[in-house]
């Protein structure tokens, strides 16, 4: 499934733009790291899904090792 569709999918009411921002919003987070974990177990690269969220790699690497 494309990360954008998967973006679409959540349950959030939450615009893919506010989710691809660098907004530190706790509901924006809760949803981003939501999406990261789910993109990941669906086989995403995590420098893919960095692209999509316009941040770095290691963020995303940070998430889903915290997520563990």
């Amino acid at each position: 499934m494309p990360t954008d569709r998967l973006a679409r999918g959540l349950k959030a009411n939450l615009a893919l733009e506010m989710l691809r921002s660098p907004t530190q919003v706790r509901k924006v987070t809760a949803v981003r790291r939501e999406f990261v974990v789910k993109a990941v177990k669906m086989g995403h690269r995590p420098s893919a899904v960095a692209a999509f969220l316009r941040c770095t790699p290691s963020a995303i690497s940070k998430i889903v090792a915290r997520s563990l």
